[in-house]
């Protein structure tokens, strides 16, 4: 039977939920909910820009592609690396519950716990903002100083905050930085109060070996991806290279094993049992041993086994117990994947999770569900705009959302459906503001590259050069309130990260 739903009220989270990117700190892609049978869709949300990733040509770095939606209650929540904006939506009827600003792209969905969630920023800080209204309960910056940089034609912390968080034992675990040479913080923190529990700033600047031609160097970790958590590991994917392993306790690193890997690994990881699949090949979560190779895709841990995608197809494996022979001729049992059947599909996967006995699936510009445990079935299908990349499923609904930045919601609910919603209209400019922009730029010549606007006030002036030229236009203001209300004039108008941003 399934759970009795209730309203956003209480200060823990439901079993139904979806709270955290792929539903736990395991990133399994699993829940053991079933989704209605007959899903119909409720509502589009678009916002006015896509996805801007932060790694655009890697084919590494995946986590960024999509808006990563949760599903907490009633609430849809999810970030924008394009207007540095997290949203909390109405998961009933897609309007905006609340939105909150950073001070840079989000990059990683939400973690939730209890009445708030966790948002990391490429401003370098985590927020922890209350699940009812999006009011900072705290914040806590994971570099050292306040120093910016440009990344990606955005004004962002030197120590942006690439290692998603991941919450569990009432902890919250992140990372700050990028570049070793830089400084590499992994931060543990109290998830209630923000206060620190340790901190390691000492994996940025290891003498260690590295993946070519045998040399040693000062090099590190280097954080990119989602954070994942054991009872005494946390795994920290590195995006260009295998994932580091740290002590789940203290901070302390547990093992980097950057050269034995040689060009292995990527940001996409995902825990089963005592083990991690990373780019395609299981690790041992204890020593870091590669012990197979499965293949590239996405994939997701189901109670007993992986479920893989291999191109038009889902592979299905189970843990067994198998006799291996060794060199000498010794035999010894060994926890092994075996496969144990292939489901066939028409498209390409490009992303899909597992909900009881279905996978819901993403392919280009269609999401589909299957019956991948029984007869193996295509029993629903819904055209979409875009390349599903994200998906959640929680509280008898299923999310949806695309590389071009839109965001779909299915539910059983047979009641007439509401029309697509997406950020208020812009109101229209001033035209004596029009007017003054238009000559500062006929009089400066200049229409390509950056300008700071100071003391931005109505925001009105920012719009006008955006409108008017090819700026990247950074406004900075004194006031919070006044940046506050320049961010929403300047979201409004669909311009918010992507030409115009404000900073304080």
């Amino acid at each position: 039977m399934r759970p009795l739903l209730l309203c956003l009220l209480a200060s823990s989270l439901s079993a139904a939920d979806w709270p955290t990117y792929r539903g736990d700190a395991s990133r399994s892609g699993y829940s053991a909910e079933t989704i209605p049978n007959q899903l119909r869709q409720r509502w589009e949300f678009r916002l006015p820009a896509a996805p801007k990733p932060a790694w655009p040509t890697s084919d590494r770095m995946e986590y960024d592609l999509a808006f990563q939606p949760i599903i907490v209650g009633d609430l849809v929540l999810f970030g924008s690396s394009a207007d540095d904006q997290v949203y909390a939506l109405d998961a009933k009827t897609g309007s905006v519950r609340w939105r909150f600003f950073t001070g840079g792209p989000v990059r990683f969905a939400p973690a939730a716990w209890k009445d708030r969630v966790f948002v990391a920023s490429d401003d370098g800080h985590l927020y922890a903002l209350a699940l009812a209204d999006g009011k900072v309960l705290w914040k806590h910056r994971g570099g050292p100083g306040a120093q910016q940089v440009l990344g990606n034609e955005r004004m962002i912390s030197h120590w942006p905050a690439r290692g998603g968080p991941v919450v569990t034992e009432d902890k919250v675990y992140y990372s700050a930085g990028i570049w070793p040479s830089d400084g590499v913080f992994l931060h543990a923190l109290d998830a209630g109060t923000g206060a620190p529990v340790w901190q390691n700033s000492e994996s940025g600047g290891l003498f260690m070996a590295q993946p070519h031609g045998g040399a040693e160097a000062v090099s590190g970790v280097a954080p990119q991806g989602y954070l994942l958590a054991t009872d005494t590991a946390l795994i920290v994917p590195t995006g260009r290279a295998v994932p580091a392993v740290f002590e789940r306790g203290d901070g302390k690193l547990r093992y980097y094993h950057l050269q034995k890997n040689q060009q292995r690994g990527g940001t996409r990881t995902v825990l089963t049992e005592s083990s991690f699949l990373n780019a395609g090949c299981l690790f041992d979560v204890k020593t870091g041993e590669m012990t197979s190779q499965l293949g590239m895709g996405s994939a997701v841990a189901i109670p007993g086994g992986v479920v893989r995608a291999e191109g038009r197809s889902l592979a299905t494996y189970r843990w067994k117990d198998v006799e291996k022979i060794d060199r000498k001729g010794t035999a010894s049992i060994v926890r092994s994947l075996v496969q144990d059947k292939l489901t066939p599909l028409e498209k390409e996967v490009l992303e899909f999770i597992v909900t009881g006995p279905e996978a819901v699936i993403g392919f280009d510009g269609q999401i589909s569900a299957i019956d991948y445990n029984g007869q193996r079935t295509e029993w629903w299908k819904q055209k979409v705009e875009g390349r599903v990349l994200g998906l959640a499923a929680g509280n008898g609904r299923v999310v949806a959302t695309t590389d071009k930045g839109i965001v779909y919601l299915f539910d059983g609910n047979p009641a007439a459906l509401p029309v697509g919603v997406g950020p208020p209209e812009e109101k229209p400019l001033n035209t004596a503001v029009i007017a003054e922009a238009k000559a500062i730029l006929n009089a400066a010549k200049i229409t390509e590259g950056y300008a700071a606007v100071l003391e931005a006030g109505h925001a009105d002036f920012a719009l006008a050069l955006a409108r008017q030229s090819n700026l990247q236009i950074v406004a900075i203001e004194s006031d919070e309130a006044a940046a506050q209300a320049a961010r929403l004039r300047i979201a409004n108008a669909g311009l918010y990260g992507t030409r115009v941003s404000v900073h304080v």
